[in-house]
């Protein structure tokens, strides 16, 4: 199986008022591509023919905020759920 595999980061995240916020950058292991995303962005990590039923590949994460752009919300911490998405290929 061909497939195209994207990392994403949700479009909304409580607490952020505008997705020029914040952005995420990651660097990887060495099997997906390193780069940057921010709230509502997918990104291509990977393309190729997949080897097997699982893939496994370490994300060193840095998340940046600009502080003008956080607005608190009572009860709750500021916090995001990325993902990945896979598109088989034909």
């Amino acid at each position: 199986m061909t497939a195209d595999i994207f990392y994403v980061v949700p479009a909304f995240i409580p607490g952020l008022r505008s997705p020029a916020g914040m952005r995420v950058e990651w660097r990887t292991g060495g099997l997906f591509a390193p780069g940057t995303a921010g709230p509502g962005e997918r990104r291509l990590v990977w393309t190729g023919t997949v080897p097997g039923p699982w893939m496994a590949e370490r994300f060193d994460l840095r998340v940046q905020f600009d502080l003008r752009e956080l607005r608190p919300v009572p009860g709750a911490g500021l916090d995001f759920e990325s993902y990945f998405e896979i598109e088989v290929l034909p």
